[in-house]
């Protein structure tokens, strides 16, 4: 459902956009069907081709990549679609796709002004991304552990590639070589081991491009609009547990989203 309505915002707020653009979604076999009917009717409702395409185009190892999230969350884990984004990248690459590449988590709404986004100027660097708050412990832990300034740790939920960047290559093999063979290093997963690959090889996003919001933030205290909406930490705004009025945007997304599929494919979602 996270996924779903990350798309639905997306397009809902960037129609003239998305249709200069192409949509992706890649999924694991087992939730293939469902994925196709969802982002099929999606798709239709506003005339445009989503793509849902299997893992295992992506051409990766399962179960050799670290997925127990970090030190502080004993019994918490990961899927290996967190390290989709990496290999994502490099299957574009090797299709020879052009461009830019925008990778978003699916714990997001996005709103109006995904074309500034795209548009950012990366000052000849090969990636964009925002930077995790530096103050936070666990982030400060993390990046310690990878030998990393903490104010130089970024967030993997939204990223920009250029994939006409020669070093671009590289780099992603570095950070698979990095899940695969240091996964002690790895605090937050595939957020540590971009981290380590991309050390000083970045350009920051404002915040606003990847705006972090949890259960108990002051929305009052927001000066701008954010374009990028990232519902960080737990609960997340599906769980019944969120207990502010901050989960009330994406709720109104889930509210609209009844317009295009039916009330079975809904109560399906929310099942998962």
């Amino acid at each position: 459902v996270g996924a779903c309505l990350a798309v639905f915002s997306l397009v809902r707020h960037n129609l003239p956009c998305v249709r200069r653009a192409s949509l992706k979604i890649y999924c694991s076999s087992d939730a293939k069907d469902l994925a196709s009917e969802v982002f099929g009717a999606i798709a239709a409702a506003f005339g445009l081709s989503i793509e849902v395409q299997l893992e295992s185009l992506l051409r990766f190892d399962r179960g050799t990549l670290k997925t127990d999230w970090g030190t502080l969350t004993p019994g918490s884990a990961l899927t290996e679609a967190a390290y989709y984004r990496i290999f994502a990248a490099q299957y574009m690459l090797r299709e020879g796709v052009k461009g830019r590449a925008l990778y978003l988590d699916s714990d997001m709404l996005i709103g109006p002004g995904l074309e500034d986004l795209l548009g950012v100027d990366l000052q000849g660097q090969p990636l964009g991304v925002r930077l995790e708050i530096a103050t936070l412990e666990g982030i400060r832990r993390a990046a310690a552990r990878l030998g990393v300034e903490p104010e130089l740790y970024f967030n993997s939920g939204a990223l920009l590639f250029d994939l006409d960047h020669p070093r671009l290559p590289q780099l992603l093999r570095r950070s698979v070589e990095i899940a695969t063979n240091d996964q002690d290093k790895l605090t937050h997963v595939d957020q540590c081991a971009l981290n380590l690959a991309f050390r000083g090889q970045f350009t920051p996003l404002a915040p606003r491009f990847n705006y972090f919001l949890r259960e108990g933030d002051d929305l009052a205290s927001i000066e701008w609009e954010p374009v990028v909406w990232h519902y960080v930490q737990r609960p997340k705004p599906w769980d019944p547990a969120y207990a502010t009025v901050n989960c009330l945007r994406w709720t109104g997304e889930l509210v609209a989203l009844r317009d295009v599929l039916t009330q079975g494919q809904i109560r399906r979602l929310l099942a998962i």
